[in-house]
This record gives structure tokens, sequence and C-alpha cells, in this order.
């Protein structure tokens, strides 16, 4: 994305939170999803990762079906590395991923794509979410890196005294720059599954920070070729046979039903599959932040 304030322009990449949840915040259980959706994990979620980076804990990738993610750059992390299988997670260097302790240096290594995704867990998500900007040397202006890390803005600073102005306006504007820009969030409702770990501080940062862009909710019947789609505005679609229709019997149209996800529309199949559970209904929302100067 980019920045420019004070006539001062910044690069840097759109950096979005995306997650699953229940109406009470629930993430998990012993360290694995505590549901099964096939429409969230193989649509909705591969829909918006798929050819981007992912940023996961190493816990959350163990709770994976699959690990590494196919056709994304995976950057794993972890606090506790060295005590890590190697022989496991190893084979993401050199092949398009990366390996790392720090949440600075994988932001870092993310620097020159258009985005990137923190994917979890709970503990990478907060990371995130109480980060600025400032994290690492992401800037590049006029060819050269400039370093948002502190230590090295001093070390510039001192090769290039008429730089200062500049330089010190840059960390101050990235600093002040929330790290996250978009969240998008899976909610299911309460009741269906068990769980130990909830992830409550997602909520008021939603509701204090961001407004919520994009929203869709579908509901579902279990073991069926059908699902009901149920917009913002009260209007209904169902899928049958594959496709979607709206009501009137017309294939479904982004003028007639504009809250639908595109990754939604086509001849994608949403019916739930004998190991999802069976929830009743799914809701998609895009939450985008507030104060957001890019152009």
């Amino acid at each position: 994305m980019l920045y420019e304030i004070d006539g001062i322009k910044i690069n840097f990449p759109e950096i979005i939170m995306i997650l699953a949840t229940a109406e009470s915040g629930l993430i998990g259980n012993n360290g694995r999803m505590p549901w099964k959706s096939s429409i969230d994990l193989n649509h909705w979620f591969k829909a918006h990762t798929l050819g981007w980076p992912v940023i996961i804990g190493r816990e959350t990738a163990e709770s994976m079906p699959t690990f590494p993610l196919k056709n994304r750059i995976n950057i794993l992390l972890s606090s506790k590395y060295e005590y890590m299988d190697k022989m496991k997670y190893d084979r993401l260097d050199g092949k398009g991923g990366y390996v790392s302790t720090e949440f600075a240096d994988a932001i870092n290594f993310i620097r020159n794509y258009d985005k990137a995704f923190v994917i979890g867990g709970k503990q990478i998500y907060l990371k995130a979410l109480e980060t600025t900007k400032l994290i690492a040397p992401l800037d590049s202006c006029d060819g050269d890196e400039i370093g948002a890390y502190k230590g090295y803005i001093k070390r510039v600073l001192k090769k290039d005294p008429a730089r200062i102005p500049e330089v010190s306006r840059r960390a101050e504007i990235l600093d002040s720059m929330p790290l996250v820009d978009t969240v998008i969030r899976t909610v299911f409702p309460d009741g269906y599954v068990d769980g130990n770990v909830y992830f409550k501080e997602l909520s008021p940062v939603l509701k204090e920070q961001f407004f919520l862009n994009k929203y869709a909710e579908f509901t579902l019947e279990h073991r069926t070729n059908e699902s009901v789609y149920v917009s913002k505005t009260g209007e209904w679609c169902k899928f049958k046979n594959s496709e979607l229709y709206c009501a009137d019997k017309d294939y479904c149209s982004e003028e007639h039903c504009p809250n639908i996800p595109n990754q939604f529309r086509g001849t994608l199949a949403h019916n739930l599959k004998e190991s999802d559970t069976a929830f009743p209904w799914i809701k998609f929302e895009i939450w985008r932040r507030k104060q957001n100067p890019g152009k």
C-alpha cells in the first residue's frame, strides 16, 4: 500500500489478519480447531490467502490438516525454535518459505509483497494488533532502504546528517500507524462445539479501530446440496446443483446481491459435508481500519 503523509511517500504491504471464531470469541480447543468447516477452510480462507505470504505460529501450523499450505509463502514463527523438529520445518527455508523466532523478521521478510496474512494463533494475533509499522525496515523510497528499527535509523542519521529531518519524520509516521490494516473474520454460532482458547480481546478492538466493510451470512443445511444465502438487506439466494440462484430463479448477479463475496459466486458447491460441524449458519466479515491514510 502506498501512503503519503506530509509529502513523504511510504510503501508498506497491506497486513491482513484472518481468523475464525465463535460468537463468544472461541478460537481453539487444546491446540486444535474446535470445529470442521469445509466452507470456511477450503473456500473462504483459501480464496483469500492463495498466492500470498501467510504468517503462522508453530502450534497453529501443527493443528492444520496439512502444512506447509500449498501455493502460499509459509512464514513459521516459534519462540522455541531450538526445540522444534528442524527436519520437518527447515524445508521451508530456500523454498519460498521462512522460519524465525522473531515477529519482526517475518514482517521484514514480506516487504516486497503487496499484502500478507497473519493466520494465528492467538499470541501471533495479539502481537500483530499491538504492533506499529515501525517494526521492520520496509520503507523503500528513492531506491534506498530506510530502517524502521530505531537503532538502525540512528546509524543512518550518523552517516547522512542531511537526511535527519526526513528520516526522523518517517520514523514518527511509521510508529503512529498500526500494523494491521484489515481483519477478515468468520463467525460461527455458540453452543455447537467445546473449546478452551478464547480471543475476546478482538471484539473491542474491531469496534474501536475498524469498521465493517463487507458482510455476508449463509444459512446452512446439513448434508444437502442446497444452502440458503441471507444478505444484509434481507434478500436471499439458494445454491442448487452447485450454482447460485436468486429468489426469482435467475442466476445470482452482483447487482441483485451485492453483499455476496466474489469467492462465493459461480459454480462452487457450498453444501455441508458429512464431516463438517452442523452449524445452522456461518457469517463472513471484512473489517477495515477506520483511519487509513493509504492512497
